[in-house]
């Protein structure tokens, strides 16, 4: 599975991208953090 596979399912369930440093990045819910 590559990143971007996992960046799409993640996306598709609600996730939001919070931050970025270099290749590290964070990514946020609503309601499952």
């Amino acid at each position: 599975m590559r990143y971007k596979e996992i960046e799409k399912r993640l996306k598709k369930d609600g996730w939001i991208l919070f931050a970025q440093r270099g290749s590290h990045c964070q990514f946020v819910h609503k309601t499952k953090t």
